[in-house]
């Protein structure tokens, strides 16, 4: 059974992930790819989460994404990072390996 899922999510968080996605993952692969959003309710959350089977993010690189003081990697997931935090008290979740990547948003659902 499918559960209407009504919440709101904070302005500017799904699209600069999933350009992410296309931008450094996809467009990176000569034969294309797929991003997937999909939101479920698990539990008391709203889980978010945008998969892409592009190239991947490097161990080395996807421990610095969420830093700060890494202004090599430019600021937009750090950001976003941040303000999850601050609304919700975690941030993104961000896994990767060749050919798959995905990052998490978990949104408690009562706020």
């Amino acid at each position: 059974m499918e559960i209407p899922l009504d919440i709101q999510i904070p302005v500017l968080i799904l699209q600069p992930l999933v350009e992410n996605a296309v931008k450094h993952s996809i467009s990176k692969k000569t034969t294309g790819g797929t991003v997937t959003v999909r939101m479920t309710h698990k539990e008391e959350n709203i889980c978010i989460e945008i998969e892409d089977d592009g190239v991947g993010i490097s161990s080395e690189k996807l421990a610095k994404l969420l830093n700060e003081s890494d202004t090599e990697q430019g600021v937009g997931l750090f950001n976003i990072h941040s303000r999850l935090i601050k609304l919700y008290g975690r941030g993104l979740e961000i896994s990767s390996k060749a050919g798959h990547t995905c990052v998490k948003i978990s949104i408690p659902e009562m706020i």
